[in-house]
C-alpha cells in the first residue's frame, strides 16, 4: 500500500510519498509523476519498456529512475502510464529493474497540466519510519 500528497513549494512541485516497501515507494513516485503531468487516467498502453539501473544510494536510484521516465516523455513523447515488476537488490550498489507501460502521445490532443523539466535532489531523503518508507520529491517545472 502506498500514498502520496502534493505539498506547497515556492516555484516547483513537491510530493510526499509513503509506502510499505521500497518497491512500492518507487511505484508511488511513478504515480505522482503521472498525476503531476496529467489530470486524467490513460487507460491503455501500446508498449512496455524494461529498465535497469544501478546507483550508490536509494536516492540516486530514485532520481535516475524518474529522470529516465521524464526523458522518455520529453525526447520521445512516450508517456509512462504505470510501472510494474519493480525489483530492488542491494549488494555493493543498489540495483533496480522495472517494466514500464506507456504509449506515444500527441501533445496537441492531450492537455498536459504541467511539464516536468527535471527531477531534483532538493530535500530528497528516503527514510524508514514506523515500518513505512517515506520521502519527498521535488519536480522542477
Amino acid at each position: 500500500m502506498y500514498k502520496y500528497k502534493f505539498i506547497e513549494h515556492t516555484a516547483d512541485i513537491a510530493v510526499e510519498l509513503t509506502a510499505s516497501t521500497i518497491e512500492e515507494l518507487f511505484l508511488c513516485a511513478v504515480d505522482a509523476w503521472n498525476k503531476t503531468m496529467l489530470d486524467a487516467d490513460i487507460l491503455y498502453e501500446d508498449e512496455k519498456i524494461k529498465l535497469d539501473f544501478e546507483a550508490e544510494s536509494l536516492e540516486e536510484l530514485l532520481v535516475n529512475f524518474l529522470s529516465e521516465i521524464n526523458y522518455l516523455f520529453l525526447s520521445k513523447k512516450w508517456f509512462c502510464t504505470s510501472a510494474e515488476d519493480i525489483k530492488l537488490i542491494h549488494t555493493d550498489k543498489y540495483k533496480l529493474t522495472a517494466r514500464l507501460a506507456g504509449l506515444i502521445v500527441d501533445n496537441s490532443k492531450i492537455d498536459f497540466k504541467e511539464e516536468i523539466k527535471a527531477i531534483t535532489y532538493h530535500q530528497l531523503e528516503i527514510k524508514k519510519v514506523n515500518n513505512l518508507y517515506t520521502t519527498r520529491i521535488v519536480f522542477d517545472i
